[in-house]
């Protein structure tokens, strides 16, 4: 966990480097520039260590679970996954970032903040979730060829599933615009009845 806040310290070093160039008393050369090959290195030193962090976010959900219940164990889990969060959106890996953050939320929300033992369908759901967030920089650290992105599909419907898709927050905006829309629809045919049937009594 430290080590993902050292290197986002190092990246907002690097851009804060590049920022200087140009700009008024102060001159550099790109000389002085971090090379895109230090860039890269860190995102792969940020992809590794922010696998470590989700393999100790694991290994807590199990001890959580080893200890019957003790919330105790969750507590640096949701703060581990709050640092690769943090981490992962640096690179940035914007998705598997917000991923992440859905499977924060879900831990704070729906078992620390209300204290609940949840059922161990919903542990392994949220423990696929995690997994294929991992699976998916595995593959990134690799170089690996194919369409990544269909790994963190499968991460975001087992979220789905606990009600903390990425997605949910759109799609509950649109239920809502949808529902205000009808109402407004409602109103105005209600309006228009009303004034047919106040000029019929004239």
């Amino acid at each position: 966990a430290g080590a993902l806040l050292y290197l986002e310290a190092t990246l907002v070093g690097m851009v804060g480097m590049v920022g200087m160039v140009g700009s008024g008393d102060s001159q550099q050369s790109s000389a002085e520039l971090a090379p895109p090959t230090d860039v890269a290195q860190v995102h792969r030193m940020v992809i590794r260590e922010a696998r470590t962090g989700l393999e100790q976010a694991k290994d807590g959900i199990i001890e959580f679970i080893a200890s019957q219940w003790q919330h105790k164990h969750l507590e640096p889990v949701s703060e581990l996954l709050n640092q690769v969060r943090g981490g992962l959106a640096m690179i940035p890996l914007e998705r598997a970032a917000h991923l992440v953050d859905c499977s924060k939320r879900y831990i704070d929300e729906r078992i620390l903040g209300t204290q609940a033992i949840p059922g161990w369908q919903d542990l392994d759901t949220l423990a696929d979730a995690i997994t294929g967030v991992d699976y998916y920089l595995e593959r990134l650290y690799e170089d690996q060829v194919g369409d990544n992105e269909l790994v963190l599909d499968s991460a975001a419907a087992s979220l789905g599933v606990l009600g903390y898709s990425p997605d949910v927050d759109a799609e509950v905006a649109l239920q809502d615009l949808s529902a205000l829309q009808d109402e407004q629809s409602q109103a105005v045919e209600w309006a228009l009845d009303e004034g047919v049937a106040d000029t019929s009594e004239l």
